[in-house]
């Protein structure tokens, strides 16, 4: 074999594990926040017909949520965002639905229950219209705040593949989020929690 051959492949092989090893690094030692939460037109509180009392509002819950994260109190925070993910199902609110899902894949994985994490961000995905197989939104014009929780939940699903010991395809994941983020015109910042 000719020694510029190997060196090549010695010098490719490095840089991969090189860059391999920076995003494990990186996704290690950078905190994670939540994915921001899209703007909806849902009322600011709801009423109910029968006490007229106040009740809290699924943005209310996820603010709770992210409260709850940043003091440690993961478990509590699942809770939480369940409650915020059932009123946005109810409600139809698709993109904040996906988004609070992302936040509860991210408190699901801090809990070291690497299923349900799983199981939360590929429905995120899914009500994104993102296409896992094919890598790629199944959704004609998309509105950049469809875009920026996508971007953000790739960006938790790249940690969570990077936690399962899945390094080449955290890193694939990675750059299709940052993709995203250049696209939007926005600098890439990694692992931002959403907020509704």
């Amino acid at each position: 074999m000719h020694p510029f051959v190997l060196t090549k492949k010695l010098i490719r092989f490095a840089v991969i594990h090189v860059v391999l090893f920076t995003l494990a690094f990186s996704l290690t030692i950078i905190p994670r926040t939540f994915a921001k939460q899209p703007q909806t037109n849902s009322p600011a509180v709801f009423y109910t017909q029968t006490t007229k009392s106040l009740t809290t509002t699924p943005q209310q819950l996820v603010s709770q949520g992210e409260a709850l994260y940043q003091s440690g109190r993961f478990a509590e925070a699942v809770t939480v965002l369940q409650q915020a993910v059932h009123i946005y199902q109810r409600e139809g609110d698709k993109l904040a639905q996906a988004a609070a899902l992302t936040n509860l894949s991210l408190m699901f994985e801090q809990l070291g229950s690497w299923k349900e994490a799983s199981k939360a961000i590929n429905n995120s995905l899914n009500l994104l219209g993102w296409d896992n197989t094919n890598q790629k939104l199944n959704v004609n014009n998309p509105k950049s705040e469809l875009l920026e929780v996508l971007a953000q939940t790739l960006e938790i699903q790249s940690g969570l593949q990077l936690s399962e010991g899945q390094a080449d395809i955290s890193l694939k994941t990675s750059q299709i989020s940052e993709q995203i983020w250049k696209r939007l015109g926005k600098q890439y910042v990694r692992i931002q929690v959403a907020e509704y």
